[in-house]
């Protein structure tokens, strides 16, 4: 479990990191895009829309380094990436671990997010065919984020497609 991909953002309560990258949309993935990229940080707000950059080159990054070497190290079978604020859980594979998340978080399944995502984590997974899940809060205080997901997070820790722990 990853924590945390980008600390500086987290810290100043800002998408990109310290040098300005929107890291997710920084990864080497085939549809990376140079220049600066738009993200649509609150849809109800009048000013919604902040520019921020892709980065140098794919991967250019020193938080996008690390996570492409630990993916590449660990080799998982899946990953599940925590996002918001869209309110959904986006599994393009409409897999049975996609339609546990979305019972456990009371979020609809999606197989898009509905917009291209260009350099993003999940673009570079199914590359690498390796099966990404977005698991997309709603717009929500991370306090109570916390409260409403925790149980659910839990179980995911322990979810297996045998054996798999339903929500209560």
């Amino acid at each position: 479990m990853v924590l945390c991909v980008n600390p500086d953002g987290c810290q100043l309560g800002l998408r990109a990191n310290a040098n300005g990258v929107d890291l997710n949309r920084n990864f080497p993935a085939a549809n990376w895009k140079e220049g600066e990229t738009v993200y649509r940080w609150n849809s109800a707000a009048e000013e919604r829309d902040v520019v921020l950059l892709t980065g140098d080159k794919p991967g250019s990054e020193p938080e996008t380094q690390a996570l492409c070497q630990l993916i590449h190290r660990i080799q998982p079978a899946w990953v599940v990436s925590f996002h918001d604020p869209l309110a959904c859980i986006e599994d393009p594979r409409h897999s049975e671990l996609g339609e546990w998340l979305a019972q456990s978080f009371e979020l609809p399944l999606v197989t898009s997010v509905g917009y291209e995502t260009p350099g993003s984590f999940g673009s570079w997974c199914a590359d690498l065919n390796l099966h990404c899940i977005t698991a997309e809060f709603p717009p929500i205080s991370s306090d109570e984020a916390s409260e409403k997901y925790l149980f659910a997070m839990a179980n995911l820790l322990r979810w297996h497609p045998k054996d798999a722990i339903r929500p209560s």
